[in-house]
């Protein structure tokens, strides 16, 4: 990648991203000990937060769930356990845990940059094939990582990747669903994954394996990929260099893969 273009990602990925819920009607001004600042992103579980933590003296990832049924604060806590559990660089660094007013919160370390999908988006230049699988073998190393502890991750996509705004690392995100390698979805055959991303197998309501999350990276950076002949040619003769720049330690994920 040209240094204009590395330049211009990473501009778009220091963007600071809106925040979109500063109304009071929209968010407490606090939570537990946390001073809110802003809403950094929705799921389908709970909203993420930019907020003041004193304790720490510094800004932090506030999660919290906008429903009150014990399966979704249960994903709080497995998360925060799991996520503690692993201590990966590729994952986000979890600082504590708690409950306000019978709800979970979860704060975790403040990320600074976008996602994949949010990259794809406000993108005019499509990041090189070279840089797609720099942050491929990232990806790989973090739910490696997952894998070795018997886990999957269960819901990989392009929201899911965080890429930093100074050194175009890359951070796997929501853990809420992550469960046993071969352990069936609870509720039975219910989809926790997002379709459009998941395995076949996960979508006929079957037990996900660390196949199914292989299955995911491939449909995320599949659709990342830029298309055309130049794009094959530079795919194989990645594949094919016999001694490939990669990160430090990354080399061995690339050979078990």
């Amino acid at each position: 990648m040209s240094a204009r273009a590395l330049l211009t990602l990473r501009r778009l990925a220091q963007a600071p991203r809106p925040r979109r819920c500063t109304h009071h009607d929209d968010l407490p001004h606090s939570i537990d000990r946390f001073a809110i600042r802003g809403l950094l992103g929705r799921g389908g579980q709970g909203v993420v937060l930019r907020a003041w933590d004193p304790h720490a003296g510094s800004e932090v990832a506030l999660k919290v769930p906008t429903t009150a049924r014990p399966l979704d604060h249960g994903s709080f806590l497995h998360e925060a356990l799991l996520t503690n559990v692993l201590r990966s660089p590729y994952l986000p660094r979890v600082h504590d845990f708690g409950y306000w007013r019978g709800r979970p919160w979860l704060a975790m370390e403040l990320l600074e940059g976008a996602t994949l999908k949010t990259l794809s988006r406000r993108s005019n230049t499509s990041p090189t094939v070279a840089l797609l699988c720099d942050w491929l073998q990232q990806a790989c190393a973090g739910v490696r990582r997952i894998h070795a502890a018997g886990f999957i991750h269960g819901d990989l996509k392009p929201s899911n990747l965080h890429i930093s705004g100074n050194d175009l690392s890359l951070r796997i995100l929501d853990l809420g669903i992550a469960r046993r390698s071969g352990r069936p979805p609870q509720p039975p055959n219910q989809v926790m994954a997002t379709p459009r991303y998941a395995a076949p197998e996960v979508l006929a309501g079957a037990a996900g394996r660390a196949a199914s999350d292989v299955y995911s990276l491939g449909v995320t950076f599949g659709g990342l990929a830029p298309r055309g002949r130049h794009c094959l040619k530079e795919i194989a003769r990645w594949m094919t260099n016999p001694h490939p720049v990669l990160r430090p330690g990354l080399s061995e994920v690339m050979g078990a893969l």
